[in-house]
């Protein structure tokens, strides 16, 4: 089974859309672009006077949550790559800034930023717009850059993965240290979302099993 997507853009006239254009296809990455492109520029318009009109502007909130604990890890580390599966834009770089600017300590940002997404042309936009930072961008998971990383998933980008128990086996083996956002069912569970990707819900023992005992809280 595969579901096809659509957009479509247009406006509202005396509370009746008037559609301009409707576009099908595999849209993930054109959606997805928009957003991430519009959470990026908002991030580097933050100062000290309108940082709380500008978060309030992006598209989910949580990632105030997640992006601090990596601007924690990453400041108090001594990491020299920041590996990020599913690396969306790489907007945790502007988050690092914002962050620093915020809290007037700064993080080292001439370090390798390295991941991996499904998307080539969330690749491409990496490797020719970021090129004031170290990038490396692959589109499957690089052992060797994940190795004594400072690691980060958005838990969406695990989910898509058929594999993830695997290759979060991998993670804890190979990164120094890190964070991610994960959902785990009682049971083994796939789903498709009206994006048109399918996610694999791993089992809470499967997901248990994949923590090296001595690394358990």
């Amino acid at each position: 089974m595969s579901l096809k997507t659509y957009i479509e853009f247009g406006s509202f006239i005396k509370k009746r859309k008037k559609p301009y254009q409707k576009i099908f296809g595999d849209l993930y990455d054109t959606y997805m672009l928009s957003r991430y492109f519009k959470d990026i520029f908002n991030l580097s318009l933050i100062n000290k006077k309108n940082y709380k009109l500008k978060f309030k502007k992006l598209h989910h909130r949580k990632d105030l949550k997640f992006n601090f604990i990596n601007f924690l890890l990453l400041f108090n580390g001594k990491t020299k790559s920041f590996y990020e599966f599913g690396q969306t834009l790489y907007e945790r770089i502007f988050f690092m800034k914002a962050y620093s600017i915020l809290l007037k300590k700064k993080v080292n940002l001439n370090i390798i930023w390295a991941g991996n997404d499904i998307s080539k042309m969330f690749n491409f936009f990496c490797n020719n717009f970021l090129k004031n930072y170290r990038i490396k961008v692959t589109e499957k998971l690089n052992i060797k850059l994940l190795k004594n990383s400072t690691f980060f998933s958005k838990g969406v980008s695990l989910l898509y993965e058929k594999k993830n128990i695997s290759i979060l086996k991998t993670i804890f083996k190979e990164a120094k240290c890190g964070s991610f956002d994960f959902t785990v069912c009682d049971k083994t569970n796939a789903k498709y979302l009206n994006t048109g990707y399918k996610l694999y819900y791993p089992s809470k023992n499967d997901f248990l099993n994949t923590i090296p005992k001595k690394k358990r809280f």
